[in-house]
């Protein structure tokens, strides 16, 4: 996704120091949080696990529900199927243990669909298609992808168990790895870092919000197009049907459409 514009509906603060989001609530109807360990025995409620620092597709507001794109899709999902939707807000890596083990029924926050994971974890078709950047200093032609090779001997921020991660180690980078990306993000400000592999859309949004520091936002040259999915329990094969029904639905009848022109400002 090229662009990310500002949620015309929402007047969000960020304060690094202290890793606090706050923003004007747009909770879902039908979400709540919750802190169960064990995936829902109902047929028409779900728990969902998620996590709180991944701006703009999914953070927690005011009163500390997560909100976000991610969100706004699962709910738009659950109303056309007529389900409904618990949250349990975690770290990355609990989410993806969770999901792992069968602990939830759905597991969300916009993650890769891979070979690998596939081998693990059970996907949903693709709801959003991303691609790998880096949040660095302006350089010379910033309007052209770049060979993420240039970092060598520098030292990347990223944020631990994710693509970014995997592909830093594969180009031999010297990383340093974070557990959430408003955590590199800072790094990378205070000079602890010359730079930040991560997700386009994440990092847009963070150079929006650093506009004032001219900040450089570029691809690889060859880089390749990531799918997001949302993992489902394996146990559960007529949720995976549900939930790709919904999201075949809500593409057709232009809901999603509603929804990522409001995160996104595309049609």
């Amino acid at each position: 996704m090229s662009n990310i514009l500002s949620n015309k509906n929402c007047l969000l603060s960020l304060f690094i120091s202290f890793g606090f989001l706050t923003a004007c609530n747009q909770s879902p109807e039908n979400t709540t949080t919750v802190q169960s360990s064990s995936a829902s025995v109902d047929d028409n409620r779900y728990k969902v696990v998620t996590e709180a620092n991944n701006i703009p597709f999914v953070y927690l507001d005011e009163k500390g529900k997560p909100i976000g794109f991610d969100i706004d899709i699962m709910q738009a999902i659950a109303d056309d199927q007529q389900f409904q939707v618990d949250y349990e807000v975690t770290v990355w890596s609990a989410l993806m243990n969770d999901m792992a083990s069968n602990k939830a029924d759905l597991g969300l926050a916009s993650i890769s669909i891979t070979d690998e994971r596939k081998k693990i974890y059970q996907f949903s078709e693709p709801y959003f298609q991303s691609q790998l950047a880096v949040l660095t200093n302006p350089m010379q032609k910033t309007d052209k992808a770049l060979d993420f090779s240039i970092f060598q001997g520098k030292t990347i921020g990223v944020k631990e168990h994710t693509i970014a991660d995997t592909t830093a180690k594969t180009l031999k980078l010297t990383t340093k790895p974070r557990a959430e990306n408003f955590l590199a993000v800072t790094d990378f400000l205070t000079g602890k870092t010359q730079g930040v592999i991560g997700d386009i859309g994440i990092l847009q949004y963070y150079q929006k919000q650093y506009a004032d520091k001219n900040l450089a936002v570029v691809t690889e040259s060859d880089v390749k197009i990531d799918n997001y999915g949302i993992i489902v329990n394996k146990n559960k094969p007529n949720l995976l049907i549900k939930i790709n029904n919904g999201l075949k639905n809500i593409k057709t009848n232009g809901k999603y459409q509603q929804i990522e022109q409001k995160w996104f400002g595309n049609s």
